[in-house]
């Protein structure tokens, strides 16, 4: 059994270590895919100015109500399709 590590620059500092001398493909593709889970790199995702608003009117409009379930959406769209 490992010791137990709580020192988070410690554990950081192994499994970089770890990571630069592991070559098995899938175990890092495994490892890199619960990273993921956790870690949304600062490069990726960025959003504009005006998408940024966008979602702030959104989550505004989820608060008051304002929204389709998945069902009304459905129905909307079928009615949409029909004409």
């Amino acid at each position: 059994m490992t010791e137990e590590i709580v020192d988070v620059g410690t554990i950081k500092s192994r499994l970089h270590e770890a990571v630069d001398n592991i070559d098995d493909v899938d175990f890092l593709k495994a490892l890199a895919e619960t990273i993921s889970m956790k870690y949304i790199p600062s490069d990726t995702g960025v959003l504009t100015e005006n998408q940024k608003k966008a979602l702030d009117k959104s989550y505004e409009d989820y608060k008051q109500g304002k929204f389709l379930t998945e069902e009304q959406a459905n129905e909307k769209v079928e009615r949409w399709l029909r004409e």
